[in-house]
């Protein structure tokens, strides 16, 4: 049996102006929201973290793929001359003191002991003076034994951080690179980028 239009138009309205209907609308549009807004954060969080990752190695190329590089971009580079360090990383959920927190974990090769030897290098007596932009504190060359041994702990951390096998000592000991050994020394002799 079909209605007529005008008797199916008043029963929508009558329907449409229930409770029930009212609160199931409401829940769909948040429920919407919600997850418009999840996949919004995780993105911008996962950017962020590439964006600081590609930061603490100081790398002026990254190459970014879902598979490993073929061996011959890793042979190329090292034939330029160029340090590689490969990482891998991938989104998880950790839990710590009976909380749940959001990670992206970011595994890196060995290569990072050599990248900080390699940095080491690049600020020489003499290499303050000229006409170069640069993020660089003064206090690199007035206080160059310090900002020396800044490097040294960072070796020394990479180092332990390579050692690690207990779950539990990766933490303190990956804090303890980034924090003390990168943060410490950016935070005193790197000017802000802005």
């Amino acid at each position: 049996m079909r209605l007529p239009a005008p008797l199916a138009r008043v029963l929508s309205g009558r329907y449409r102006r229930t409770p029930e209907l009212r609160i199931l609308a409401l829940g769909v549009v948040l429920a919407v929201a919600s997850l418009s807004s999840v996949g919004f954060f995780t993105d911008r969080v996962q950017r962020a973290m590439s964006e600081q990752a590609t930061e603490l190695l100081g790398a002026d190329l990254v190459i970014v793929s879902s598979d490993a590089p073929r061996t011959t971009v890793r042979q190329s580079a090292r034939a330029a001359g160029l340090q590689v360090a490969e990482t891998v990383s991938f989104g998880s959920v950790a839990l710590y003191q009976d909380k749940t927190l959001l990670t992206q974990v970011k595994a890196v090769s060995d290569d990072l002991v050599a990248h900080f030897e390699h940095d080491k290098t690049l600020f020489p007596d003499g290499s303050d003076k000229g006409d170069v932009e640069t993020w660089a504190k003064a206090e690199i060359w007035s206080d160059k034994d310090a900002f020396m041994k800044r490097f040294d702990d960072a070796i020394a951390d990479a180092k332990a951080l390579g050692e690690v096998t207990d779950l539990a000592a990766l933490g303190p000991t990956l804090g303890k690179l980034g924090k003390e050994a990168c943060g410490g020394c950016h935070d005193k002799y790197r000017r802000p980028k802005n």
